[in-house]
């Protein structure tokens, strides 16, 4: 059994402030979205070559790790939501078989 010893240590990134957001919003032009947000964090991931992350959405920041994840699967290990809406289930995916009382 691993223990925390003999696990590889953590590297922790500070939050990132998307475009038109706080310290950057003399950035807001038109044409930001949920998804520009998304792929804002996966060009993050794949410029810092972050593997294994952990990415966590707080509140509407949620729907922004979710595109995230769509668009930098192969370097996302999890995915945490706090005070966030629930994304809906895909179709045929584990949450899906948990609702029709599958697993």
């Amino acid at each position: 059994m691993a223990t925390r010893a003999s696990a590889p240590p953590a590297t922790s990134c500070s939050p990132h402030t998307l475009d038109g957001c706080g310290e950057r919003a003399s950035q807001v032009r038109r044409g930001i979205t949920v998804s520009t947000h998304g792929q804002e964090i996966a060009r993050l991931l794949f410029y810092e070559d972050l593997q294994q992350v952990v990415l966590v959405g707080i509140s509407s920041g949620g729907m922004v790790v979710c595109r995230a994840a769509e668009q930098a699967r192969d370097r996302i290990a999890r995915l945490v939501f706090v005070d966030a809406p629930r994304p809906p289930a895909r179709r045929g995916g584990r949450q899906d078989r948990q609702a029709r009382g599958r697993e």
